[in-house]
This record gives C-alpha cells, sequence and structure tokens, in this order.
C-alpha cells in the first residue's frame, strides 16, 4: 500500500510540474528565437529637419530618412522611414563624437508607413565625420509581425552600408 501511494505522488507532482512548467503538446506558448544579420542602405533624405549649432555641438531634430534593410530573416527586411535626432561635437566645421537617437517604421518605397515594425534606437557617435558610430535597436512587429519583436546592434566603420546584427523572437505559430 505505501508503494501504490508513493508512486501516486510522484505522478500527481509530475503532471503539476509538467502543467506549470508549460509542457503541453501544442508548444502554442513557446518563445522562439533567431539570430539575424542584416545590411542597411541609407537611400534618400525626405526631411532635412533642423540643425543649429550651440557652444561648439551641433543639434539635429527630426531628420527624416529612407533606408533598405536586407535582412537574412525574411520577416525583417523592407523599406524603414526613420526619423534621427542628435547633439555631436563640431569644431572647426567637423563633426565628431555624441549621442543620436529616433524612431523608425516599416514603409513602402515612397516613404509611407506600412505595418511590419516600428521601434526606437539609441545612437553612440565615435566620429560622424568619418561615419564610425554603434548604435541599439529595439522594435515590435505590426501587422504581419504582430507578436515578434527585435532587439539589434548596428554599426558602420567608415561608410555606408551600416552592418546590422540581432535577434528577433515571438510567439511560435
Amino acid at each position: 500500500m505505501r508503494t501504490k501511494t508513493i508512486v501516486a505522488v510522484f505522478t500527481v507532482l509530475f503532471l503539476v510540474g509538467t502543467v506549470f512548467a508549460g509542457g503541453n503538446s501544442d508548444n502554442a506558448n513557446k518563445v522562439e528565437k533567431r539570430a539575424f544579420t542584416a545590411t542597411e542602405y541609407p537611400l534618400a533624405v525626405l526631411d532635412p529637419g533642423t540643425l543649429f549649432v550651440s557652444d561648439g555641438i551641433l543639434h539635429l531634430r527630426g531628420m527624416v530618412t529612407l533606408a533598405l534593410d536586407v535582412v537574412s530573416d525574411p520577416r525583417g527586411g523592407g523599406y524603414f522611414r526613420e526619423v534621427l535626432n542628435g547633439n555631436v561635437t563640431y569644431v572647426n566645421g567637423v563633426m565628431g563624437s555624441g549621442t543620436g537617437w529616433g524612431t523608425f517604421q516599416s514603409c513602402d518605397e515612397a516613404g509611407n508607413p506600412i505595418p511590419g515594425w516600428e521601434g526606437t534606437y539609441v545612437i553612440q557617435f565615435f566620429d560622424l565625420a568619418n561615419l564610425n558610430w554603434i548604435g541599439e535597436v529595439r522594435a515590435q512587429g505590426t501587422g504581419q509581425n504582430k507578436g515578434l519583436r527585435f532587439k539589434s546592434t548596428s554599426a558602420t566603420n567608415g561608410a555606408y552600408p551600416s552592418i546590422i546584427v540581432g535577434v528577433m523572437e515571438g510567439r511560435s505559430e
């Protein structure tokens, strides 16, 4: 009798543990993580925004650009409308180090917003005159990508295009 009780208790504990651990057969709650790489090509400045210099700092507000991202995961690529703000040292007409931040959204070839991705980024400029910078990007999926998100690091080292490395994650279908 004692053996049956012990087996019954372990069986109940196993089943309860399986339920609380999410061990169901359809894996509906499984979070999928997938690494990706991308190359971003700047295409156009849609709005130059506002530039002004104060105390040796160049301030940029609201520059709108159009870029094309070619991504190893087909859910991540396409055209993006990006809004850039920044503060960069500006000495003798040369841009140097500073910070940037902004937003981006999936768009069509003309820059009109469409569902896909929207997010934010922050950038550390090391030597903007020579296009040396690194940035962190975070995004949420919209439309067909709803439920997905990604975070990545992007950088240039003296020339465009930007190189992007990141992880996309979301609920598996």
